[in-house]
């Protein structure tokens, strides 16, 4: 039994020392869909430590992946992973407006064809499209991102406890 609390609190030092946290309760089938998706955003969503490195690192299920920073050419479309958050909050970029929390981090754009339902936390499959090339003189408005994105599925939807659904 101590080596058991032992282990548990070592493996909580390791993750609080990498500046993440480890998930309370996980969920299996959301560990089995995400084991399906080979990227960066699987590896954060499912709460992996994430090494403090530019670009970030995280290793899961015995793999170490590196978030993808490049920009790449416009018309460009990546599948990627968004872990929605379960609220809308207030930001500040080019001006105050209402923002997601999409893997962690505010998410100033918006996501084609998706509707927020407040109180849950939602897995997203994204369709992530580049419209504009930042490298190239007047080709991006001034002041919004350079993608375009659009929902291709729901993976999974979870209620946050103390929520009345």
């Amino acid at each position: 039994m101590i080596k058991y609390i032992t282990a548990a609190i070592s493996g909580l030092f390791f993750a609080a020392c990498q500046g993440t946290t480890l998930p309370i309760s996980p969920d299996d089938s959301l560990q089995a869909i995400l084991a399906d998706y080979d990227s960066f955003e699987a590896c954060l969503i499912s709460g992996a430590p994430i090494m403090e490195s530019y670009p970030r690192q995280c290793a899961f299920n015995g793999k170490t992946y590196v978030e993808d920073i490049s920009t790449g050419k416009t018309g460009d479309t990546k599948r990627i992973l968004f872990e929605i958050g379960p609220e809308i909050v207030r930001c500040h970029g080019a001006f105050e407006q209402d923002c997601l929390i999409v893997n962690q981090e505010l998410f100033y754009d918006s996501i084609d064809e998706f509707t927020h339902k407040p109180g849950v936390t939602t897995i997203a499959e994204i369709e992530r499209t580049q419209y504009c090339d930042p490298d190239e003189f007047n080709s991006c408005p001034q002041d919004v991102g350079i993608y375009r994105y659009r929902l291709l599925g729901i993976l999974s939807e979870t209620p946050t406890p103390g929520s009345d659904l």
